[in-house]
């Protein structure tokens, strides 16, 4: 989601089918591409998602005041299930799957608006197409927000054809943009912003401003006290400095005020302070003892009336800060921390602790570039808070994690997953939306490809696109199709993994475990020829036996959690009946291993928590492949 102007009057979002995608993008573009016009922010369902669309559309569609809809003949295919109902969770018919239609939700959304409020809402007719009235009927009805006038409003709308492959795109375009500009819309020819107008210093590019620690303080309370935000995001501290330093005694009676605080996750806090701790012993230099005031809070009452929810990382948080924000979740205000790390701070911390730097504000109440920057920490933030844990998740974790003292055999035989374990592939999750789309473009060609599978993870779309073209499609057809795909994905894990190092340590890892006498392999549903470039460039070929990537030709049936890869691994090696670890940081990891009858071993260095790992079934979790060599001590002086 891009900001393409700054200093906008309006805000628009673009409905659409597949079909209209062209057309609905074509048009943003030629905006984008008129400097004389402050035509504001446009969205679009497809464009930088980071994270779950379908979650996104309560969010974004109220910012906005003018909606263009592009009909095509298919706008409202997929709207109903085959009962009739609305199709906003899938359904399943004759055993085929068929995923929610995100469109239909923003429909819906789109005529909540026009029913609350004073909005704009404009028709783009593709090729002279109408929408389906009875079915729009339907889904209003359903939905219980079918009004007297709905169908009439739709019906009645202003037609802007656009023939495809017969009209002029730019002069249908500019046709459409000197309507929005007569309503005041668009404003031409904007004023820059005036310096003198900036209240801040210190710029270093919009109202972005370096604030020290005192003038965090000071303008943090005076937001608090103003109330303009009701929602503050906290995240990537202990929570004392919340508590201690930031809010005052009388802000916590605040009742329209709402703290949703991501905090340090306690359990590892103790971990890494015992290694620091033990490390600094006898030097005089300050014991570090954080992770006490985390646990405190966790465990503590909250007797204010004003709101707090506190949720806790599975892993250590990379920065530090405040988001202010609207109703909508939306980030108007920030204060952040672009950390220094240093991996033993001699003024006291454990392990990689940041050390203290000056602090980041950044206001987008007037400036619409940090408005993007924003948007970017809040996207960030929503992911990491929808994988938090809850206090009450929190709480278990701590007894279920600190009670594990089960010591493991070591093995004889590792064998390991790749992506996340070894190495993070996808680091960047707006590359497997990427994925998605390349992925879903290439398959519409041939079946019918609904919008939802642009927006999901790139994998699960191309396993359901797999198997539906094996059911839709004659056999030798599917398979020429499904195997192209298969070089599609493999050209695209090549591409991602050609600058990407493993993760720090990882070749020592190997390399002790091998000289200890363990012998080992790769089982991931990843390329076993990408794998084997990556293992080559860092010299590690030799270290691993067997790499069982994914079957070619590819069965998506027989990757994780089937237990086929591993049990074809163990074949292979002629291991059967010795001790064998299968390490991974996925559940499907733990669950193939389970099936297979093999020690399995979560490497929380991925998406899932330990938790999360031992409820998948886990025999032992680590926070990292690295640290199997200390539990086993091995390479140790």
């Amino acid at each position: 989601m891009i900001d393409e102007h700054s200093d906008s009057k309006c805000r628009m979002f673009l409905c659409y089918r597949e079909a209209g995608a062209e057309t609905a993008k074509s048009f943003k573009y030629y905006l984008k591409k008129r400097s004389d016009a402050n035509y504001g922010r446009v969205w679009y369902s497809d464009d930088e998602i980071i994270g779950n669309f379908k979650k996104d559309v309560p969010i974004v569609i109220p910012q906005c005041d003018y909606y263009f809809i592009f009909v095509t003949k298919d706008f409202t295919k997929g709207f109903l299930t085959d009962k009739g109902d609305n199709n906003v969770s899938g359904y399943v018919k004759d055993g085929v799957k068929y995923t929610e239609c995100i469109t239909l939700q923003e429909f819906l959304e789109i005529e909540k608006q026009r029913q609350s409020r004073n909005v704009s809402i404009i028709t783009v007719n593709i090729d002279d197409a109408d929408m389906d009235f009875n079915v729009l009927e339907t889904v209003l009805k359903n939905a219980g927000i079918l009004r007297k006038d709905s169908i009439e409003f739709y019906k009645n709308l202003n037609r802007n054809i656009y023939v495809k492959r017969q009209a002029d795109f730019d002069a249908f375009a500019k046709r459409l943009a000197r309507g929005l500009e007569l309503k005041e819309m668009i404003g031409i020819n904007p004023p820059l912003a005036s310096e003198e107008n900036n209240v801040y210093s210190n710029r270093i590019g919009g109202d972005i401003k370096i604030i020290d620690e005192h003038q965090y303080q000071d303008l943090f309370s005076a937001l608090i006290k103003k109330g303009e935000y009701p929602i503050v995001d906290f995240f990537g501290y202990t929570g004392q400095v919340l508590s201690s330093d930031l809010l005052h005694y009388s802000d916590r009676y605040s009742i329209n005020l709402t703290l949703r605080i991501l905090q340090r996750n306690f359990v590892i806090e103790e971990k890494e302070e015992r290694k620091h701790n033990d490390s600094i012993a006898g030097t005089g230099l300050r014991p570090w003892d954080k992770a006490a005031s985390i646990k405190k809070m966790c465990y503590e009452e909250w007797p204010y009336s004003m709101k707090r929810i506190i949720k806790y990382y599975s892993h250590q948080p990379i920065l530090k800060g405040t988001l202010f924000c609207t109703e909508q979740k939306r980030p108007v205000i920030g204060f952040v921390n672009f950390q220094k790390w240093e991996k033993t701070p001699l003024s006291g911390g454990s392990e990689f602790k940041s050390v203290p730097s000056d602090m980041i504000f950044i206001d987008a109440r007037n400036n619409k570039a940090n408005e993007v920057l924003l948007e970017r920490l809040g996207s960030q933030f929503e992911y990491e808070w929808e994988h938090a844990l809850s206090q009450e998740e929190m709480k278990n974790y701590k007894e279920e994690t600190s009670g594990n003292t089960k010591k493991i055999e070591k093995p004889d035989v590792i064998i390991t997953d790749f992506d996340r374990t070894l190495i993070y592939l996808y680091r960047d999750i707006t590359l497997l939306t990427k994925l998605a789309k390349i992925i879903s473009d290439f398959y519409s060609d041939y079946i019918e490809v609904d919008d939802s599978f642009y927006f999901k993870d790139g994998y699960y779309s191309w396993h359901e696109l797999h198997q539906k073209a094996d059911d839709e499609l004659p056999e030798e057809q599917s398979a020429d199709i499904n195997k192209r795909a298969e070089e599609l994905v493999t050209r695209f894990e090549r591409e991602v993994v050609a600058n990407l190092p493993l993760f720090d340590g990882i070749k020592e890892t190997v390399n002790k475990l091998s000289n200890a006498g363990i012998r080992m392999s790769i089982v991931s549903s990843n390329s076993s020829d990408v794998i084997e470039e990556v293992l080559i460039k860092n010299s590690l070929d030799k270290n691993f036996e067997k790499v069982e990537g994914r079957d070619i030709p590819f069965n998506p049936l027989r990757v994780k959690p089937s237990p086929y890869q591993l049990n074809k691994c163990i074949t292979g090696m002629n291991v059967k009946g010795k001790n064998i670890w299968y390490t991974g940081d996925d559940v499907v990891d733990m669950k193939a291993a389970k099936r297979a009858n093999v020690v399995a071993v979560g490497i929380a260095s991925g998406k899932y928590s330990e938790k999360a790992l031992y409820d998948a079934g886990a025999d032992i979790c680590f926070k990292s492949f690295n640290d199997i060599t200390e539990y086993l001590n091995i390479g140790h002086e």
